[in-house]
């Protein structure tokens, strides 16, 4: 498989292409196009759709992200300090930096 994948993109002048890539890229376009987990966990061969939405949801977790970023926090109160633990350790799950 590698050696046709590689012989394939020479052939098309493109460089630096694996069988992982490819799968990789497969998996994002389909999240992309909002196909459900389950059929993309057919195509792509997993045994859980758990492992399509943890590997190719990328970007639904930067949009959730963005969202986060524009909450803004009031920590005047001790529910609002739990809030914003809360806030933090969401925002920190979905790639967000301090």
């Amino acid at each position: 498989m590698a050696v046709a994948v590689s012989r394939y993109s020479a052939e098309h002048g493109i460089h630096n292409v694996t069988p992982r890539k490819l799968r990789a890229s497969l998996g994002a376009t389909l999240s992309r196009m909002k196909i459900e987990p389950a059929l993309v966990a057919v195509i792509l061969r997993h045994r859980d759709p758990a492992t399509a939405l943890r590997h190719y949801n990328k970007r639904d977790l930067d949009e959730a992200r963005q969202c986060l970023e524009g909450v803004e926090i009031l920590t005047d109160t001790q529910k609002n300090q739990v809030y914003a633990r809360e806030f933090d350790r969401m925002y920190t799950f979905l790639g967000g930096e301090k």
